[in-house]
């Protein structure tokens, strides 16, 4: 029996399948991490560049309309984002942009609102089954900026 406890063949096996379920439950969470900080930087600057294009357009009434269109594209051609959004980016289930503009006067502020639907998971997980519930984390990413109408001339801030 003595003989037997001293045996040392298999103790690497056993200790493989032991820890490589958590190392890579671990190396899968930070990747879903990165991600989400990733999707949320992508907002972050779609939000900024979508404020920087209103605050230097001309005065146009379907300028807002523009920047959402252009920031909905921004965002679907991103990785990471939702098939069906790839597929259609006006689908306002999943990414709502909402513009907020003034009369366009200079000075005028306006904001950007970014809203993402996101689900931790949904690459390499494809629709978790119920023993993995805890990996069915979903919600909002947001992106939020705000900026005022610039004025190139004197005779526009009238």
């Amino acid at each position: 029996m003595v003989a037997l406890l001293e045996e040392k063949r298999g103790a690497i096996t056993v200790q493989v399948a032991l820890f490589l379920p958590i190392l890579i439950l671990i190396v899968l969470g930070g990747f879903e991490v990165w991600k989400v900080l990733y999707m949320q930087q992508l907002l972050n600057d779609a939000a900024y560049q979508g404020v920087r294009v209103l605050a230097l357009q001309p005065k146009k009434e379907d300028t807002p309309l523009q920047v959402e269109a252009m920031v909905r594209r921004y965002i679907a051609e991103a990785p990471f984002v939702d098939p069906a959004l790839k597929a259609n980016p006006d689908n306002r289930d999943l990414l709502h942009v909402t513009v907020n503009v003034g009369n366009f006067r200079c000075g005028d502020p306006i904001s950007l609102e970014i809203a993402l639907y996101w689900k931790v998971g949904q690459e390499w997980l494809g629709n978790p089954s119920e023993w993995l519930s805890f990996l069915k984390m979903q919600g909002w990413l947001k992106a939020r900026a705000e900026g005022v109408i610039l004025c190139e001339r004197q005779e526009d801030a009238q």
